[in-house]
């Protein structure tokens, strides 16, 4: 932000998801970087909410110059950093955590994973070099994966097997949701959507408008509660073809990061009509 007449002309803030969206199948933005510097100029605050952890997202964060508040672990936490340059009135908020500990999800499905006789691994168990090999991670990238705070990532997990997982945790309290060949454990009161409610309360009254829109972009099905959430809701294409059900978003013809640079070049096209 260039100062307080900025904040008071701001129309919308782009709520992002990563992989897939903002970042391509090797983890880079290509064409988004650009795009972000873009939103920089025209004072658009972006919000990166991701199933990444605080970790990842600091660093990615440092790397694109992405300085607002962020959401992590599909939706368990919402962080704003202190400072906050971009929304200074939001300082001081710190976490606000949706879901439960990381310590809680590894604990329920360990001791599932023997009632139910179902076969999984947790990032926490893995070392950085089979996450990454997992993941294709760099191992750098991949130790950050590990250090999750509010869920666990479980690989090798079949189809019945989450089924009878997913079932399990539930009358627990927690969530299974799938992530192509991943599935991550979570609190069932954390979701992207959750998180956007919350975080827009807070920075409409941050800036003085209860008009700010959220315009949120995604690629998959965790995606979906942020995108019927928002004010307006976006779908990049996917490589495999495939769109998750989500009626409400538009769907734009560039793949990954390039249907994200399609979106803010259409978005200050219109300005924040």
């Amino acid at each position: 932000m260039n100062g307080p007449g900025a904040r008071r002309s701001m129309r919308f803030v782009l709520v992002t998801d990563l992989d897939g969206t903002l970042l391509d199948g090797a983890y880079r933005p290509g064409p988004a970087a650009a795009a972000l510097g873009r939103l920089r100029e025209a004072d658009v605050p972006v919000v990166f909410c991701s199933s990444k952890t605080r970790s990842e997202q600091e660093a990615l964060r440092a790397e694109l110059e992405v300085s607002g508040p962020f959401v992590v672990e599909n939706g368990s936490a919402v962080l704003v950093p202190r400072p906050c340059p971009d929304l200074a009135s939001l300082d001081g908020l710190g976490v606000h955590v949706l879901g439960v500990s990381a310590e809680r999800c590894r604990a329920a499905v360990g001791a599932l994973r023997d009632r139910l006789g179902v076969r999984f691994r947790g990032f926490r168990e893995m070392s950085a070099r089979e996450v990454a090999e997992a993941t294709g991670l760099e191992p750098a990238a991949a130790e950050r994966a590990r250090r999750r705070e509010y869920s666990e990532t479980l690989v090798g997990l079949s189809a019945a097997g989450a089924e009878r997982l997913a079932q399990a945790l539930a009358a627990q309290g927690l969530r299974l949701l799938s992530g192509g060949d991943h599935h991550t454990v979570t609190g069932a009161g954390a979701d992207k959507g959750a998180a956007l409610r919350w975080l827009r309360a807070r920075l409409r009254a941050a800036v003085g408008d209860p008009r700010l829109e959220a315009v949120a972009v995604g690629d998959s099905e965790n995606d979906v509660p942020m995108l019927a959430e928002a004010d307006r809701a976006f779908l990049v294409a996917r490589p495999d073809g495939r769109w998750p059900d989500a009626p409400s978003a538009r769907r734009l013809s560039g793949v990954g990061p390039h249907g994200f640079a399609e979106l803010v070049d259409m978005l200050l096209g219109r300005g924040a009509g």
